[in-house]
């Protein structure tokens, strides 16, 4: 939802982190709220221009949220960056090594390969088997 210089749980930019300051928090009605301006400016489809205008306001740019009919949800309290990375990390060290097991490495390995290719989406064409390390859009593209 928001860049990586601004904290997803309060409204402080990278020049205020640790500054001692108690910021007022980053709600997700924030961040729906500035979207629908924006869109109200821009069309979001035309993609490459949007972003740009979304990066001026500290968004990344994604214009529709999956969690923006959630009710009373705030991702700035349920996903936070230490639990995202978390369940990256859970998933890549146990459902990951449980499906290597049930059905082989080559096996995963020829799925993951046969997939197609999809803009904005990492293609695995040697397989995940031997991924050792990945970025945490990589872990994103595998689950």
């Amino acid at each position: 939802c928001v860049l990586k210089n601004v904290l997803p749980t309060m409204l402080a930019m990278q020049a205020q982190f640790g500054d001692g300051i108690a910021h007022p928090p980053h709600h997700g009605s924030d961040t729906l709220q500035m979207l629908h301006e924006l869109c109200m400016i821009m069309d979001p489809w035309k993609v490459q221009e949007f972003q740009e205008l979304a990066k001026q306001h500290s968004l990344s740019g994604v214009h529709q949220q999956y969690w923006h009919n959630w009710g009373r949800t705030d991702p700035s309290i349920f996903l936070v960056p230490e639990i995202l990375h978390a369940c990256h990390e859970f998933f890549f060290d146990h459902p990951l090594k449980w499906c290597k097991e049930a059905i082989g490495p080559s096996e995963l390995n020829a799925r993951f390969c046969s997939q197609h290719k999809c803009v904005g989406t990492h293609h695995f064409h040697d397989g995940v088997s031997h991924v050792n390390q990945m970025t945490g859009h990589e872990h994103c593209n595998i689950q």
